[in-house]
């Protein structure tokens, strides 16, 4: 540790104040969004209010999001050896480790609970299962083998002492290792674009088998097809966030890493920037049912006006004049918030494939019918 890039490899001292100050106000929105979620599912389980495994799928991904949002935009250089001479670095080796540890733990974590989320809603959507027989069958290996396999590849650079100091950060400097965590995040980005895309093409292929049935079959399996949308736009939202966030960050550094040339201080920034956002825009997926039900039943405010009232419940009970006393009376006694933003009918899937009529089941229900009634539609 004798050697290193002068202003955490920015050109200059002022370029390094100001990508720290983007970068850390950007991993507090992060922060904020992963906490959000946490202490909603918390206050749902302490409410007797049944979650499901998306749910819990979401509070490990927050929870590692939480660890690689703070050690590695928010503390930044200061686990670094103070004798790199960068920004607010007043560490020591062993505080360089620490960094480096939970920097790939928060990533392989957050790689894990990402992939774990597609296959989640793949296996619902695609193949019909039920959260119950999910959280039968896959939950406690799926979050066991995250766990395990996430700690395990975050200490083989500590073992090995490959955690060096680099551009700001402690991060591993084994080439091998570090082409072994790109892998990852391109095998994650790969199968939630899979999963992703096999959910569109059965929502499809039900919305064909659905139309010709939509008359006769209107209660139950509309209601259910209604849902697999939802569900569908969920995915999709998550998997959006995902390329917005970490694939110009990627983008970037291939650039670097390809051409050889210095991205424009701007891009940079901008992109960096980007990188720590994952958390707060998987809040505002996760909290978009509230807050689009908060909007139906209070026509004047407007989404975002929903979501700044829904997230800060201190607030909720003035937002809405036009509400009456009979309206008013319906609120939950535990915490003064409106019924419909307590309820959690439509915050997760635990209902879906729950006691429905299967593809199947349903399609064959159909034949009958038409040949009792001698073919005619």
């Amino acid at each position: 540790m004798s050697s290193y890039e002068p202003y955490s490899c920015y050109d200059t001292a002022k370029d390094e104040i100001i990508a720290a100050v983007v970068f850390k106000f950007s991993a507090t929105l992060s922060i904020y969004g992963s906490v959000s979620i946490i202490l909603d599912v918390i206050k749902r389980m302490r409410s007797g209010i049944r979650n499901d495994s998306y749910q819990r799928i979401m509070l490990g991904l927050s929870f590692f999001d939480i660890i690689l949002s703070f050690f590695f935009p928010v503390v930044g250089a200061s686990m670094t050896p103070s004798e790199t001479g960068w920004l607010m670095a007043m560490g020591n080796e062993t505080s360089c480790f620490l960094q480096g540890f939970f920097i790939l733990l928060g990533g392989f974590g957050s790689f894990g609970y990402q992939m774990a989320l597609s296959f989640n809603v793949l296996l619902l959507i695609s193949f019909r299962w039920s959260q119950r027989k999910f959280a039968r069958i896959a939950e406690k290996p799926m979050h066991f083998l995250i766990i395990v396999s996430s700690v395990a590849a975050a200490a083989v650079p500590w073992a090995m002492k490959t955690t060096h100091p680099f551009c700001g950060r402690c991060t591993d400097s084994n080439t091998t290792y570090l082409k072994l965590f790109v892998s990852l995040y391109l095998i994650m980005i790969s199968f939630c674009t899979i999963a992703m895309v096999w959910v569109y093409c059965s929502v499809w292929r039900q919305e064909v088998r659905m139309k010709r049935y939509r008359q006769r079959y209107r209660l139950s399996d509309v209601d259910h097809h209604r849902d697999s949308k939802r569900i569908r736009k969920v995915l999709l939202l998550y998997t959006l966030s995902l390329y917005f966030c970490w694939g110009f960050y990627l983008l970037r550094n291939i650039f670097t890493a390809i051409l050889g040339k210095a991205v424009p201080f701007a891009v940079t920034v901008l992109f960096d920037s980007l990188f720590p956002l994952l958390g707060f825009l998987n809040m505002a997926v996760y909290f978009m049912p509230k807050a689009q039900r908060y909007q139906e039943e209070n026509p004047p405010l407007s989404l975002f006006k929903a979501y700044y009232f829904v997230l800060i419940p201190s607030i909720r009970l003035n937002c809405c004049k036009r509400r009456s006393s009979e309206e008013a009376a319906t609120e939950e006694e535990s915490d003064g918030v409106p019924e419909i933003i307590s309820d959690g009918a439509d915050m997760n899937f635990i209902e879906f494939n729950a006691g429905t009529m299967d593809d199947g089941a349903f399609m064959s229900s159909a034949f009958e019918s038409e040949v009792d009634n001698g073919g005619d539609n």
